[in-house]
């Protein structure tokens, strides 16, 4: 506030404020305990594994989330994945006119994998695009060689979240393919690049001096 009637400084916290913001928080991690251990059950049975969930406003198994949302800033979509070692997702779609676009990494418990060393995100500031105007990314265990890659880290399970941002155009779902690692540019078009170990340690360089800015500045 600015107006001249506006507080100069907080009220005094009391004694029963006090007990009551303790009761408050206490409830509240009694029951976000509970939530976030069924949210993961509840995706999966939403969204079949290996399968990519339509853009909504609405996050994927919370309540409305398969109706329309047209006109909505914020659109998601989530896959379930399940992977051995040797397999791998291939990711492809083409691109909305939005403001901003990302594909994500979570693991089997929807918490935030090791982001700050290895490539567990892609927005549209740093992926690669190909010349027919979409984006694939793969999502495996083992190093692709390729620019979009989102690493696992080995994990057998998680999900992959999508966001499409003040879209301005349809929005696409993105397909899925369950391959092999080995058969992996089978799925890619002839001029999709490839990148070596060197290429690699350069792209992880660039993320972790974005990270130090944004979270140790």
């Amino acid at each position: 506030r600015v107006d001249e009637d506006r507080p100069r400084y907080p009220t005094p916290l009391s004694p029963e404020q006090l007990a009551e913001q303790v009761d408050s928080a206490t409830a509240l991690l009694a029951k976000m305990a509970v939530f976030w251990l069924r949210r993961p059950t509840d995706l999966r049975a939403a969204v079949p594994a290996n399968t990519m969930s339509p853009p909504n406003s609405r996050p994927p198994a919370t309540d409305g989330w398969t109706l329309p949302s047209p006109d909505r800033p914020i659109n998601y979509g989530i896959c379930p994945w399940e992977l051995e070692p040797d397999e791998a997702l291939v990711v492809e779609s083409e691109l909305p006119d939005v403001d901003y676009w990302s594909f994500q990494l979570y693991n089997a418990w929807w918490e935030s994998p090791d982001l700050q060393h290895r490539q567990t995100s892609i927005s549209h500031k740093h992926a690669h695009v190909d010349s027919d105007g979409s984006a694939r990314f793969v999502v495996s265990g083992i190093d692709p060689g390729v620019p979009n890659w989102l690493d696992t880290g080995g994990a057998r399970r998680g999900f992959l979240m999508y966001r499409w941002v003040r879209p301005r155009s349809p929005m696409p779902t993105p397909a899925v393919k369950l391959t092999a690692v080995s058969k992996i540019r089978a799925h890619l078009p002839k001029d999709h690049p490839t990148m070596d170990q060197a290429a690699r340690d350069e792209q992880m360089s660039i993320r972790r001096r974005w990270f130090a800015r944004r979270f140790q500045a």
